[in-house]
């Protein structure tokens, strides 16, 4: 457990700095003492700090900055660990970390992964083929409609349905799984805040049937953490990195559609595009990607006929 440990301090300071850090290599493992996660209380988080602090190369690489943030010795990261780690179990959540063997395999080629991810709901549907959808949140009524179209579709054939649960396309396409009525609801909700307080609000009843049908809630955060704005951008790669496929259902010029679709190409995924008419402005960035060469879709049906050798 002393891998689990040591991947479990970074990610928990990488959240307080809000800064990312590489994943520690195996090396760095070897001579680590025991460490027993689960029955460790704040006190022996702080011990276990302090012995990395004076004995761990990877950790005085990132510790220096740390400090300087935090302006801390070991005993907030300690009690935000313990605290963290609290909150999971009491909510029956999981927490895996990037040196977990059950960690999401379809994130490890990213760059930029994770260090850990809170979630709730069936950790089975991170092996399944996984899709994006993503739009604006003030995206127009025919956008909404195939965003929910497609997510219908794309359940009744088993595909996991990738989004970040804001107004608009992102909703409207896990609404359209929750129609066609499968357990576990084939969905990956992704949050730029902690899961204590799913946001936005007023898109919950739709989060708690998620929930209620085993789909994933799915963050990088900490358990209490606040959902800010520079998040979602963070939370955007995560969308990218799930899934095979990102399809951008509206997205403005400046979007956070736009930025999934960008993050998604990057990582080597296939980006399709809703077509929109050429004068309307909620689809500026749609266009941009289609004058780049991304291919297009009219509507759901004919995007399961393109689809249909990957699906």
């Amino acid at each position: 457990m002393n891998s689990r440990a040591l991947t479990i301090v970074t990610h928990v300071a990488s959240q307080l700095m809000y800064r990312w850090i590489p994943p520690v290599s195996n090396d760095n493992f070897v001579h680590l003492p025991p460490f027993d996660v689960e029955a460790a209380r704040e006190r022996d988080w702080l011990e276990f700090i302090s012995y990395l602090t004076l004995t761990s190369d990877y950790v005085n690489s990132w510790w220096p900055k740390f400090q300087k943030k935090m302006r801390d010795d070991g005993r907030q990261l300690a009690a935000a660990i313990y605290t963290h780690l609290a909150a999971i179990r009491m909510s029956g959540a999981h927490y895996v970390v990037y040196s977990d063997e059950s960690y999401p395999q379809i994130l490890r080629h990213m760059t930029d992964a994770p260090l850990g991810l809170t979630f709730t709901g069936d950790p089975s549907l991170f092996d399944r083929f996984a899709v994006s959808v993503v739009g604006s949140r003030k995206a127009s009524p025919f956008a909404i409609q195939q965003s929910q179209t497609v997510g219908t579709m794309l359940a009744e054939r088993g595909v996991v349905v990738v989004s970040g649960g804001a107004f608009g396309c992102d909703i409207a396409a896990h609404f359209g799984v929750l129609a066609g009525g499968i357990k576990p609801a084939p969905a990956i909700c992704v949050f730029a805040g902690g899961l204590q307080s799913l946001y936005p609000r007023s898109n919950y009843a739709i989060f708690a049937k998620l929930r209620g049908r085993s789909g994933i809630m799915l963050t990088e955060r900490l358990w209490q953490a606040p959902c800010r704005p520079a998040d979602f951008t963070a939370r955007n790669r995560i969308i990218a990195g799930l899934s095979r496929i990102t399809l951008v259902m509206q997205a403005a010029q400046r979007s956070g559609a736009l930025v999934t679709a960008r993050r998604a190409l990057d990582q080597g995924a296939d980006v399709y595009v809703l077509q929109h008419p050429a004068d309307d402005i909620r689809a500026v960035g749609s266009h941009a990607l289609m004058g780049e060469g991304a291919p297009t879709f009219a509507d759901g049906q004919d995007l399961l006929r393109q689809l249909d050798g990957d699906l």
